[in-house]
Parts: structure tokens; sequence; C-alpha cells
């Protein structure tokens, strides 16, 4: 099954992550990821049990799965795009995992989850100044781009369909939620996917 929903996740000094839902047995967003694309897939049952939460949460990374022709990869290359092993995984440790799609740009993914060919137009703020993300602990710094790009914007609908395809093929019963990414500003969260570059004017003339 596959139902959507809109989590924010907050990133910087500021202010700490909230958890997705009052009732959720996480307590703290950024000890229950799993980061699959950063882990060898020989790797990932053991790193999902050091996990002590009975549920964690895997960020879905659109530039992981990418390849210049279609379709994406979901393990028909590379073993660590196998998200049907991630939930195999969690169902054989009697946990439960959710997915978790970025649908602004994600300040912990490099280009922020974009694919090479697809990131264009860099975010600007209301400042004119280009946005920028970081990862946990400022370790790397990452260039956004916008959604509001017409070409990024067909290619991610696109992506969005093959993983829906998959996941229905798969026939998985975990759950996908979307993910909105937030930073902290002048008393208030903000969305990463806010945009003031001439892309987003463009998406709208």
């Amino acid at each position: 099954m596959m139902t959507m929903q809109t989590v924010p996740t907050s990133q910087g000094n500021q202010a700490s992550p909230e958890p997705w839902d009052s009732s959720s047995r996480v307590s703290r967003w950024e000890e229950k990821w799993f980061c699959y694309w950063k882990t060898s897939a020989s790797l990932w049952k053991r790193k999902i049990e050091e996990i002590p939460s009975p549920l964690f949460l895997v960020p879905l990374s659109w530039a992981f799965h990418f390849r210049e022709e279609a379709p994406y990869d979901f393990a028909n290359e590379r073993p660590e795009t196998n998200l049907k092993r991630i939930w195999g995984i969690a169902q054989d440790l009697n946990k439960e995992v959710v997915f978790l799609l970025p649908l602004v740009p994600a300040p912990f993914l490099a280009n922020g989850g974009v694919p090479y060919p697809f990131a264009r137009h860099r975010i600007l703020g209301q400042d004119g100044l280009a946005r920028l993300g970081a990862e946990a602990g400022g370790e790397r710094i990452h260039r956004l781009y916008s959604f509001f790009d017409q070409k990024l914007f067909q290619a991610f609908s696109i992506f969005c369909g093959e993983l829906a395809s998959y996941f229905q093929a798969s026939d998985m019963g975990a759950n996908i939620l979307g993910l909105d990414c937030v930073f902290f500003d002048s008393g208030r969260f903000r969305s990463y996917g806010e945009d003031y570059s001439p892309a987003f004017d463009e998406a709208f003339a």
C-alpha cells in the first residue's frame, strides 16, 4: 500500500528535528534514519539491527536511482538500489520501515537529491542569495536546485510514477510519506522548496 502525507524536518542549529507524529515511536529522527545509499547492501542487516527503535525511516534519494537510460534503477544494476530488500530485512527483524520521499530539495543530499542533468537553476532566497543545504554536523555543504524548473519537475514526476510502479510490482507493505524539508528563519519554519529565482517566475508565466 502507498500512502502520502507531508512530514516536516528541520536543519541547522537553531531548531531540533520534530517527530513526524505525536504518537510515533520515533523520538529523534536523526537516530532512526537509514541512509541506504551510504552503505553497502551486504551491511544493511547489521546496520538496521543496530537501530534501537522498532520503527525506522528511510529517506529516498532520487539521484541515487537515476540512470540516463530509462527506467530507473531499482535493483536492476546495483544491489544498493533494492528497496524491497530493506523492507524484507525489516520484516525479518520484526521492525517497521517507513520510506520518505522528499518533495522539495533535501539539504542532506548532494544537489538536494536532484540528478545532475536536471540541476540547472539554483534556489534563491528573498535576499537573492543562493540557498545551500548541509548534512548533519555540517561536514558537507550542498547546492540546492529549484523544483519549479519545468524540466526538473517533469523528470521528478516520471520518477514518482516509476517509484509507484516499483512498489506495486514488489508487493511491499511499507508506507511512503512525503517529506517537506524545512529550516528555521526569523522565528518560523520555511520550506527548502521556497524559491525566489527566475525559475519560479517562469513556471507561472
